[in-house]
């Protein structure tokens, strides 16, 4: 079994090209944000771990966790945000491990895991390729105005708190560009795929 992982800062289109595999190309997409959601879910270890760190501030009236809130502290304090992922992260590889072996029993032939740290956690070696998805800075920060209905200051906080795409690239086996169209990076997506496999 095949695993291609996808990665990229916010904003860059990561989703999009995860659809695509999922949808175009057919491969099983493991979702790292849907396993870290699932980690801090009302009753898991992990959201009483965030809420022992972080306080009561960041748990809504009905449990869950209050991901903006959170957000907002965790993007401002390098050392909050590495907290975080050492309560996170642990519980997603164990998920994600779950979910890749159910795919190998299942007699998968290619898995694509859609991780947006898989550069910064170092888990490049758990996948065969690391694609990585860019974006130009224009873009990237009126995609997050826009879907997150940011202003422009918060986009470019969540932006320069990420690894630099240059950064990035230094680790990727392939870069996809997508400043374009949907149907162009579907093009670049189906490119990729046929020179891969």
């Amino acid at each position: 079994m095949k695993i291609i992982g996808i990665t990229g800062g916010i904003g860059t289109g990561k989703s999009s090209v995860s659809k695509i595999f999922r949808e175009d190309l057919n491969i099983d997409v493991i979702d790292a944000d849907e396993l870290a959601r699932k980690a801090v879910e009302p009753g898991s270890e992990g959201l009483k771990m965030i809420e022992e760190h972080f306080g009561r501030g960041v748990i809504n009236a009905d449990g869950s966790l209050n991901r903006k809130v959170l957000g907002d502290v965790v993007f401002q304090d390098e050392i909050k945000r590495k907290i975080l992922n050492s309560i996170v992260h642990p519980e997603v590889d164990r998920l994600y491990k779950i979910q890749l072996a159910r795919c190998e029993k299942m007699g998968v032939g290619h898995v694509a895991y859609d991780c947006p740290l898989l550069i910064e956690a170092s888990l490049m070696d758990s996948v065969d390729v690391v694609v990585l998805v860019r974006a130009s800075r224009e873009n990237q920060l009126q995609r997050i105005m826009d879907r997150n209905e940011f202003s422009l200051e918060e986009a470019i906080r969540r932006v320069d708190a990420q690894m630099s795409g240059d950064e990035k690239e230094r680790c990727a086996d392939i870069v996809i560009w997508n400043d374009g169209t949907l149907e162009e990076l579907r093009e670049g997506v189906f490119l990729m795929w046929r020179n891969l496999f």
